[in-house]
């Protein structure tokens, strides 16, 4: 049996992993925000839909899983992709860096939910679970609201 100090240790190093992993997701939703407007396109294109959806997203792909509105155009963004979010998709590792292709398969799983506010603005919120020797783990959530910052 390990001791407990060892077992705090990699308790908080799974922590801090997740906080990391939380605030990728935020970063990969405005990355898309702001790529949509140097792309001169809408910049929410991709993003929203009908209510709160759930997507998966990692910086390697750029793609999204939503969990699907009524009335998306799954054409209209190269970041968008019609399939279903899994809420049981491990991320996975590949040279240091979290994605869902390639690699080996971690113990961290991230929930992207994007809430439109209005027209021109968006909540977004991060949620990164875990199980460690069979206890779960999380959720360890971070929200942001992005807004169309681009006057034009």
């Amino acid at each position: 049996m390990l001791p407990k100090k060892f077992s705090y240790t990699h308790q908080i190093s799974s922590r801090l992993t997740a906080a990391y992993l939380a605030k990728e997701g935020i970063e990969i939703v405005r990355n898309i925000r702001d790529a949509n407007w140097l792309q001169n396109e809408g910049w929410s294109d991709g993003l929203s839909g009908v209510g709160a959806e759930d997507w998966e997203a990692d910086y390697t792909t750029r793609t999204f899983k939503g969990s699907g509105g009524v009335g998306e155009d799954c054409s209209q963004t190269p970041y968008y992709n019609c399939e279903d979010f899994d809420p049981n998709n491990y991320l996975r590792i590949d040279g240091g860096f979290y994605n869902y292709t390639l690699g080996t398969p971690t113990k961290f799983k991230r929930k992207i939910t994007i809430t439109p506010e209005g027209i021109d603005k968006l909540i977004v919120s991060v949620e990164i679970t875990w199980t460690e020797k069979g206890t779960d783990y999380g959720p360890v959530t971070v929200q942001e609201i992005l807004y169309d910052w681009n006057p034009f």
